[in-house]
């Protein structure tokens, strides 16, 4: 059963806030190095099972190097782009699949950049403009 995305950004965004606020608040506590170094591999692991993705499995694993992982919210920040790059992605595939699937032509305009024009056509003004010159010289 596949889990909606924005469940799963939504877990994942919650899990990495709470584990970098406890990394600062409970920072004697996860520095010592065997309670540390278990409980980033845990968060980095459910982070992973949730994302899938390797650049954020690579960007947490920024979090084991002893001054950096303390200091920068690594799995908040490897949360925001793989969410950023998910989204970047499903929205390229829903524009592919506009662009294969035949629009009716009322809906053509929902679907292109605003002032992009298919060959032969005009916008409302320019078509306004040439009705209004034929009327006049009637």
């Amino acid at each position: 059963m596949m889990i909606p995305f924005r469940l799963r950004a939504a877990a994942a965004l919650g899990i990495s806030v709470v584990a970098d606020v406890l990394d600062y608040v409970a920072a004697p506590l996860f520095a010592t190095p065997l309670i540390g170094d278990v409980t980033d591999a845990f968060v980095s692991m459910v982070l992973y099972s949730i994302t899938k993705s390797k650049k954020a499995a690579v960007i947490n694993a920024l979090e084991f190097i002893p001054v950096i992982g303390d200091f920068i919210p690594v799995y908040t920040l490897s949360t925001l782009i793989w969410i950023y790059e998910e989204t970047t992605k499903r929205r390229q595939a829903a524009a592919a699949a506009v662009r294969e699937k035949k629009v009716p032509a009322q809906h053509i305009d929902a679907t292109r950049p605003a002032g992009s024009k298919v060959k032969g056509e005009t916008d409302l003004k320019a078509l306004a403009s040439r009705r209004y010159a034929r009327w006049k010289r009637i």
